[in-house]
């Protein structure tokens, strides 16, 4: 695979997942799946439900 590291690095030379685009292989649910979206904040998503 070639890659341009310019295209996916944000301003601070990381890289950024929603530039990346990267694309998985499940084998038990036979399907690929793309990556980008943020859906959560890490270490904060399930705060809220450990109160309970």
């Amino acid at each position: 695979m070639i890659c341009n590291r310019s295209k996916v690095l944000n301003e601070k030379g990381k890289v950024d997942v929603t530039k990346l685009h990267a694309l998985m292989f499940d084998q038990f649910q036979n399907g690929y799946y793309s990556t980008g979206e943020k859906v959560g904040q890490a270490w904060n998503a399930g705060k809220d439900l450990m109160k309970k």
